[in-house]
């Protein structure tokens, strides 16, 4: 399996199926491996929006945004049911004190919406199940709990 490189993350001792390689050693997709089609885009957030800093290359994030009303009321929604992580940054081990900085790999079209999300609302990622897909939820109110 020499010149290949791993489809997903290793664990230390696991052993390796043929399954599991794919492609040259070099990754596609550049340094983040970003699969085609997709673009890589970062939001820094707080440890408690990314799942207490337990987020790691390869797990996949459903996004939520909240974004602020016209009368005060916030609406909490899915913006994105479900993203690849491509990378985390630790402020811990960057030598900084700030939030995590979590890189995604998403659509042009979420890239747009996360930024968005980032800009005019509050985000939070939450871990998804391996092999679950995220879900479409109806926006969640304060109007909506009464």
């Amino acid at each position: 399996m020499e010149g290949q490189r791993s489809a997903y993350p290793i664990l230390t001792g696991e052993q390796i199926p043929a399954a599991r390689i794919a492609g040259p050693l070099q990754a596609g997709g550049g340094v983040l491996g970003i699969p085609e089609g997709l673009h890589a885009v970062s939001v820094s957030l707080e440890s408690q929006r990314t799942v207490a800093g337990y987020l790691q290359q390869g797990d996949h994030v459903e996004v939520f945004g909240t974004f602020a009303g016209k009368t005060g009321n916030s609406t909490t929604r899915v913006v994105i049911p479900d993203a690849l992580v491509l990378a985390v940054a630790d402020p811990t081990t960057t030598g900084g004190g700030g939030p995590n900085a979590v890189t995604l790999a998403v659509t042009p079209e979420q890239a747009s919406l996360l930024i968005f999300t980032q800009e005019q609302g509050r985000v939070w990622l939450t871990m998804l199940p391996p092999n679950q897909p995220g879900v479409e939820l109806p926006p969640a109110s304060v109007k909506a709990l009464w």
